[in-house]
């Protein structure tokens, strides 16, 4: 299958494509649905065939039912953090202890054996209950600086919806890190 980013043919029916959904939502007077459309909806090549001196190309609309978010750090690779709507929004009817928040925490974010614990928080995040654990990173009795990690839960399906992780080696040496 042709690499859509290089295959003009798919640029000019992706433009068209959304050119006519734009004007479609305009002459339904919902003229600023148009601005979402890129964020939802996204055209596929599925096949690519010579049709003498043309191209026929063959199209699936996928949509995105879901948005994902990846943090990743730019030198080493290592994920930051994650972040998934799908289940900070999912409803269910259960509810969870703080042993079992920290356990499923725990799992989800492997904290070093160094982290100091803060505690599983219930809150209210708008209309939902999530719950927050939290680590934080000491050095010596010490704290460092903006270092923690973080694991956000939804209790009504016992899953974790989003974990952030900054957690660095302090830099003993007393000298600036060359570049």
């Amino acid at each position: 299958m042709p690499d859509r980013a290089h295959s003009p043919a798919f640029e000019s029916a992706d433009k068209f494509y959304f050119d006519q959904l734009r004007r479609g939502l305009e002459l339904l007077r919902q003229d600023s649905a148009a601005t979402h459309l890129r964020e939802h909806l996204n055209l596929v090549l599925a096949n690519e065939t010579p049709a003498g001196a043309n191209k026929l190309l063959k199209l699936k609309v996928g949509q995105r039912f879901t948005a994902y978010t990846l943090r990743l750090n730019a030198v080493s690779g290592e994920v930051i953090s994650w972040y998934s709507d799908f289940l900070a929004a999912a409803e269910g009817g259960q509810s969870m202890t703080e042993d079992e928040a920290l356990e499923l925490a725990k799992k989800v974010a492997s904290p070093p054996a160094d982290a100091k614990p803060g505690g599983a928080q219930p809150e209210q995040a708008g209309e939902r209950k999530i719950i927050r654990v939290r680590w934080s990173h000491e050095h010596g009795g010490l704290p460092v600086e903006r270092d923690f990690i973080e694991v956000l839960i939804n209790p009504s399906i016992k899953r974790a919806f989003a974990c952030t992780r900054f957690w660095r080696e302090p830099n003993l040496s007393g000298r600036a890190l060359e570049r």
